[in-house]
């Protein structure tokens, strides 16, 4: 048995953690709803909690494929960034939704100008 902010978890239970409401908490982000992308700066680890921020998880059952999807994201970025900028094309209401991972209620249009 063990427990969490108060609450007993049997042994054997599988629990997620809600990383929505984590990556959000007052108490370990100043103006957690803000996009600030400057609090994951070099050099800035020190300045949270350690696992107030753990998009992949954390521990022995860490997601396998953080690498290649950290990696595969910066590929994608650089190639498209290269040669492009993006514009939101706003047809509806940038509305976010959280489930297992956060996305967007609606299509998320964008238009590709060339640099």
């Amino acid at each position: 048995m063990g427990e969490f902010g108060g609450y007993a978890i049997p042994a054997g239970t599988n629990w997620l953690p809600p990383l929505y409401l984590l990556h959000r908490h007052p108490g370990f982000w100043s103006e957690p709803e803000r996009f600030l992308p400057e609090r994951f700066a070099p050099g800035r680890e020190g300045a949270r909690a350690r696992f107030a921020h753990m998009p992949f998880a954390a521990g022995p059952r860490h997601c396998v494929g953080e690498s290649l999807a950290l990696y595969e994201m910066l590929m994608h970025l650089y190639k498209l960034a290269r040669h492009y900028h993006l514009r939101h094309v706003p047809d509806q209401p940038l509305e976010l939704e959280a489930q297992l991972n956060l996305r967007t209620r609606h299509p998320l249009h964008m238009k590709l100008e060339r640099r």
